[in-house]
């Protein structure tokens, strides 16, 4: 059988019996901040406002840049997409609501809500960009446009 151990409260045989060792008290500290502020990352809420990392993934192909992300329990109009200046916008939100004559006992989900901007390279369009949701996954589809040519401008005198 296997026993889960603190290292910093491991036992040393010392002359055939077992060593009490203090447990170092910065590796206490450190052990107290992780169990009080570990999961800060993961979910807990920074002053009002629940804060979710959600998970994104880009792909470039030939045919398009692909976004993809994990959005569970966010509906399709709780997603907002928008373009500017050659650069996508995607801003979800996870509102948490409880039934009609029901109280709040315990909750430990959280709605949250996340904003991620990418750029978008020079020969992919803006103009067609698809976007959908399904199963918590959310996909974004930005097509290649034309391939911009290089002018030459005409410099005038005036």
């Amino acid at each position: 059988m296997f026993a889960l151990l603190n290292p910093t409260l491991s036992h040393p045989v010392r002359n055939g019996r077992r060593a009490r060792v203090e447990p170092n008290p910065l590796s206490l500290l450190s052990q107290e901040m992780e169990r009080l502020f570990g999961d800060f990352n993961s979910g807990m809420a920074i002053g009002n406002t629940p804060y979710h990392e959600a998970v994104f993934s880009l792909r470039k192909s030939e045919d398009a840049v692909t976004v993809t992300a994990e959005l569970p329990g966010v509906a399709a109009d709780d997603v907002e997409v928008t373009t500017e200046n050659g650069q996508v916008t995607i801003v979800a939100k996870r509102k948490l609501s409880v039934p009609d004559g029901f109280e709040a006992h315990r909750t430990e989900r959280r709605g949250f809500q996340l904003s991620r901007t990418f750029a978008v390279p020079r020969d992919y369009s803006t103009e067609n960009i698809t976007a959908h949701l399904k199963d918590g996954l959310f996909t974004l589809t930005v097509p290649r446009g034309e391939k911009p040519e290089p002018k030459k401008i005409t410099v005038s005198a005036k």
